[in-house]
């Protein structure tokens, strides 16, 4: 099995062979380059520490942990503090928010499936690059730029696969 960091590592080096493609592609328009590095980066980043989202003891399970929970509740909160207006039922919406949020975060601990289970698969790894493919085309509207962007992404979860066989 290998280490989180050479996930990572191999991820950066798969990235490294999309930016240079888009280096030559988009030289001339320089905030449309740096947008498809930040965009493309946090893709292949992602994507080459994803399947490991099932494993407890994991970067990537900890890391979606902590998303979901700022996501959840700041969704919650910025819902109920629009009729809070005293201190009293801003506290209330704060305890609400967290224990919302406390039983999401629980709710997808439990169910999470085993590790290097159904999302340790490269049929999960064709879901995240067509997610991927999608998520980009709205970004950029440029249909090959998305496809490249998706494969690459692919390319990187299929990377992890790749590693934990060696």
């Amino acid at each position: 099995m290998s280490s989180h960091t050479a996930h990572e590592a191999l991820g950066v080096v798969i990235w490294l062979f999309f930016i240079a493609y888009a280096v030559m592609k988009y030289y001339s328009n320089l905030e449309k380059l740096i947008l498809i590095t930040i965009v493309s980066f946090l893709f292949c980043y992602i994507g080459s520490t994803l399947p490991d989202i099932d494993n407890k003891k994991s970067r990537a399970f900890r890391r979606m942990n902590f998303f979901i929970a700022v996501g959840v509740f700041s969704a919650v909160f910025y819902y109920l503090s629009k009729t809070a207006s005293s201190l009293e039922k801003a506290v209330i919406s704060v305890i609400v928010s967290a224990l919302i949020t406390l039983g999401v975060v629980l709710t997808v601990t439990f169910i999470m499936p085993r590790h290097r289970g159904p999302i340790h698969s490269f049929k999960t790894g064709m879901i995240y690059g067509l997610f991927v493919l999608i998520i980009s085309f709205f970004i950029f509207r440029n249909y090959l730029l998305a496809v490249l962007i998706g494969f690459f992404a692919f390319l990187s979860f299929a990377s992890h696969l790749l590693l934990d066989k060696a």
